[in-house]
Formats: structure tokens, C-alpha cells, sequence
């Protein structure tokens, strides 16, 4: 009986210490991941709504106002980054940011989970219809 309560309590202790050290360690805390309007074929992607949130759950920890690239906004995301340009009007599989969250593994976020299917074609779309920071009418034509 003693051997029983002392492998129960030694249990027991395990569990709480495990429990303070991981309560305030943000590697065992869920994220905030953001649920993105559904895609509407016919309607304009919003970058407010369906892009930010995502640069913002898995891009802006270390692309804030450093990493050679500002993905806290859109100005900062169209001004580009040290490799020059991130988005190519119009041509979403080609734009450099397209690039680097896409591939087999992709090279971008360095941590943390990849860009979901659903992600990645919100952000694709998005730069294929001009990538605007209001959603507006596609300004990208079949001939560009």
C-alpha cells in the first residue's frame, strides 16, 4: 500500500510540475488561427479580411519591421522587401511571396505550420485579381 501511494503521489507531482512549466510557454499554447471568409467565385478577394489575417497568424512574427520584409500592412507588404519586389501584379504563382509559402517544403513560414490550401488560394487569387488593397472589380486581364 505504501509503494502504491508513493508511485501516486510521485505521479501526481510529475503532472503538476509539467503543467506550471508548460502553462505560460508559448509552444504548447494554441494560436489564433484566423477563420478566412469563404472564397466567392465572382467576388474580389479582400485583402483586409482573407490576407492580412493570414500574414498576421503566421508571417508577422518576423516579418514586422524586420526580416527584410513589413507584412503588417498592405503598403508595407507592396513597398517589397530586400529581395525586391514580393508580389507581381497579376501573376500570383509568380510573385515572389507566392514562392516562397508554396514548394515541397516550402521555404517560408521558417516556423510554425505552412500556409493551409485554402490560404495559399486566397493568396494566390488575390494577386491574380491585381492584388488591391479594397476589393475591387479584377483588374488583371486573360492578355497581361
Amino acid at each position: 500500500m505504501k509503494n502504491t501511494f508513493s508511485i501516486f503521489f510521485i505521479l501526481l507531482l510529475a503532472l503538476s510540475i509539467t503543467a506550471c512549466t508548460t502553462a505560460g510557454d508559448p509552444l504548447f499554447q494554441e494560436k489564433d488561427v484566423p477563420v478566412l471568409p469563404e472564397i466567392v467565385e465572382g467576388q474580389a478577394i479582400d485583402y483586409a479580411t482573407q490576407i492580412q489575417p493570414i500574414f498576421n497568424a503566421k508571417c508577422t512574427q518576423c516579418h514586422g519591421a524586420s526580416g527584410g520584409l513589413d507584412l503588417t500592412s498592405y503598403a508595407g507588404l507592396m513597398a517589397g522587401g530586400a529581395s525586391g519586389d514580393s508580389v507581381t501584379i497579376c501573376d500570383g504563382v509568380g510573385s515572389y511571396i507566392y514562392t516562397k509559402v508554396t514548394g515541397d517544403p516550402p521555404s517560408m513560414p521558417l516556423a510554425g505550420d505552412p500556409l493551409t490550401e485554402a490560404e495559399l488560394e486566397a493568396l494566390q487569387l488575390w494577386i491574380d485579381e491585381g492584388a488591391n488593397e479594397v476589393p475591387t472589380e479584377n483588374s488583371c486581364t486573360e492578355g497581361e
